[in-house]
């Protein structure tokens, strides 16, 4: 089944119900959808990139403020929190990931000026660092929330102390980003297998015998005396 432009016209949430029978038992089930803005930069994302926002997104959607999922933002002007928002941070995270330290790369979400972000291999990883990036835009969000002012005028929400919050959340995850980005910047320098020389040390069988301290350079032999 497919829904027309005309059905999903209004955003909002939905429910399918489909009704049937089964072997002379009536039953019902429901399929809830959820109808939003356009997101036209959410809709051009590859599958895998989708499916990078929609596990992000799921961190977000019990929070207690927002009846129909998502953080209390929505309610006020920053009515734009979404998964076409979440597909823009992704684009930024994924150009943190390449520049916040050594080695530089180039790796793109859809592959147009570089290689496309390897999801299959470091998928936790751009999970962690989109979310990092949400909460800092949410940080953001909520700088110029104003100061409660009651009295006879009329009284203001003070939600100045979510900043707070959601900074104490950032502070608990970014360690966890930086942990698994030490790994992919590791593991991108080629500095992720360890190797050893062996049979001989540096000078191979044929080291040195006249220079000071060069027995430390020659092979050993285990000798057994009789």
């Amino acid at each position: 089944m497919r829904l027309t432009s005309t059905e999903t016209a209004t955003p909002g949430p939905y429910v399918l119900v489909w009704d049937y029978t089964v072997n002379g038992v009536v039953e019902q089930w429901r399929v809830w959808l959820e109808v939003g803005k356009a997101a036209p930069e959410y809709d051009v994302l590859v599958d895998e990139m989708k499916m990078i926002v929609e596990t992000t997104w799921i961190r977000f959607s019990d929070l207690f403020d927002f009846a129909t999922e998502g953080p209390h933002l929505q309610t006020y002007i920053q009515s734009n929190f979404g998964r076409n928002r979440l597909a823009q941070l992704l684009r930024i995270a994924v150009g943190r990931l390449n520049t916040v330290a050594q080695p530089f790369q180039s790796y793109t979400i859809d592959g147009d000026g570089g290689a496309s972000f390897p999801v299959a291999r470091w998928g936790s990883l751009l999970e962690s660092a989109l979310y990092v990036e949400c909460l800092r835009h949410l940080v953001r969000s909520y700088v110029e929330q104003p100061e409660v002012q009651s009295g006879s005028g009329v009284s203001r929400l003070d939600r100045r102390d979510y900043k707070d919050r959601w900074e104490d959340v950032l502070g608990v995850e970014e360690p966890v980003l930086q942990q698994q980005l030490e790994h992919f910047k590791i593991a991108n320098m080629g500095l992720g297998r360890a190797r050893v020389l062996v049979s001989g040390g540096v000078w191979g069988r044929w080291g040195p015998t006249r220079l000071p301290l060069s027995h430390a350079a020659r092979p050993r032999w285990l000798t057994r005396m009789y």
